[in-house]
């Protein structure tokens, strides 16, 4: 599934053209000090290239959801349970 919608939230898969958006996301020193602090633009770039890539290979993704005012980022990861 590449995206998904509800009456008050569209989420995609990242892409390229998210770049620019998570960039600013990442400089914003108020916002990055809950994500691990700030990251340069090269930084956002891997970042983004490796969720792409994770999406790929696990189907366990990072997305970004746009609630029309504000972008998000919001995400899952593959959990390993014992036993």
């Amino acid at each position: 599934m590449d995206h998904f919608s509800t009456d008050r939230l569209t989420a995609e898969r990242l892409n390229q053209d998210h770049l620019a958006d998570l960039v600013a996301l990442h400089l914003d020193a108020e916002v990055s000090r809950y994500l691990g602090g700030v990251r340069s633009a090269e930084a956002t770039k891997t970042y983004l290239d490796v969720n792409m890539d994770h999406w790929d290979r696990r189907l366990r993704p990072l997305g970004a959801a746009n609630e029309g005012r504000r972008v998000r980022r919001a995400g899952g990861h593959q959990a390993h349970p014992r036993g």
